[in-house]
């Protein structure tokens, strides 16, 4: 009896919607409703998308802006972000306790998460643009964030408020301690960790990795004193070089920042005197001296393309369970045409994306 049942719940069948045997309009409320509130469609829903409520891109954005104003919304505000920014891995290596007392004791951690949860939530819900994600100079802290941030002028509590940032640094999901916490290393910074989550989760650049038959010398590391040089000993073998020169800059930004997602200037125990040289330039020949340069640099008309061609792909896979294929890059272009038409706004984003064949026939 228990065999049968475990066969049932782990059919496709039973975890998947079948659209083969629905009612297209029932079909498409499922899917609509199971994409904003993750349950089954209210007899309200199905009637409104029998009248034709969500058969174009206005109709759709009339009804988001109906569900955003009464917190319809409320589960895909959470679980999105939660599943793109990867927020279950957060823990998966904290700063180390003995280094960090203050993050430890107060389990940042948390606060963190929620202050992703609740900037994503804020863009949203005020309609906007996508690219706010990367471009907002502000983000929602307390105080034990505004300690390990370096703020004085915030509220004792444990209140996230919005708070506008003055020194280019941080703002957005590029100055969140949710990235730089979970994309360092127990005791250090990683370039390369960071350096891949931006490309992969908000660029939409899948880097290769190394081809499996290739052996390198391990270079002699012994005399550097920063990671930068470390990995300069490593690119200075031509079979590293490559992928290096396309992965790199992409996480030297940040190292300004500590396991912790604190500032800091040098490096730490045993390389105090040891500045910290935050510079790199891309193989296109554009390049960067501090964070705030690359920041400028990252909402570049291209730049800014690629990050809401990646939102939309990782909205598709959100709502459909897998990622677009190759196959879908034309669908996904007409997105980001619509998308731009309307200044990239979130409502308006999001309604191209449930107007689009590869959110209504999947």
């Amino acid at each position: 009896f228990k065999e049968g049942i475990l066969a049932v719940m782990l059919s496709p069948n039973f975890l998947m919607v079948n659209n083969n045997s629905l009612d297209p309009n029932d079909s498409l409320a499922i899917r609509v409703s199971y994409f904003l509130k993750g349950t089954l469609p209210s007899q309200s829903l199905r009637e409104e998308v029998a009248r034709g409520g969500y058969g174009s891109h206005e109709s759709i954005l009339h009804e988001l802006f109906s569900e955003n104003a009464q917190g319809g919304m409320d589960v895909f505000l959470y679980e999105f972000p939660y599943s793109w920014l990867m927020l279950a891995d957060f823990f998966f290596m904290s700063p180390d306790p003995k280094l960090y007392h203050f993050y430890d004791r107060k389990q940042l951690g948390e606060d963190m998460k929620n202050e992703a949860l609740t900037f994503f939530r804020h863009v949203v819900t005020q309609n906007q643009p996508v690219t706010e994600l990367l471009s907002a100079d502000y983000s929602f802290v307390n105080a034990d964030l505004a300690q390990i941030y370096g703020l004085e002028d915030v509220p004792m509590d444990s209140k996230l408020r919005k708070y506008t940032f003055i020194d280019g640094r941080r703002g957005g999901l590029l100055g969140m301690g949710a990235f730089l916490t979970s994309t360092a290393d127990t005791l250090t910074t990683s370039p390369i960790h960071r350096a891949v989550y931006v490309m992969e989760t908000l660029m939409g650049i899948h880097p290769a990795p190394p081809p499996p038959d290739v052996k390198t010398a391990e270079p002699d590391v012994r005399n550097a004193k920063t990671i930068k040089e470390v990995l300069a000993a490593h690119a200075s073998d031509q079979t590293c070089a490559t992928c290096h020169q396309s992965i790199d800059p992409w996480g030297y930004a940040f190292e300004n920042f500590d396991p912790s997602g604190a500032w800091r200037d040098h490096y730490g125990v045993g390389a105090r005197n040891v500045p910290i040289d935050a510079s790199s330039h891309f193989r296109n020949g554009s390049g960067y001296t501090n964070i705030s340069e690359f920041r400028e640099l990252v909402l570049s008309d291209a730049n800014r393309d690629r990050f809401v061609r990646c939102f939309v792909s990782k909205l598709l896979t959100y709502a459909n369970g897998i990622e677009p294929g190759v196959s879908d890059y034309g669908e996904i272009e007409k997105i980001l045409q619509v998308s731009a038409e309307h200044d990239y706004r979130m409502l308006e984003t999001i309604a191209a994306v449930i107007d689009s064949p590869l959110f209504r026939q999947n």
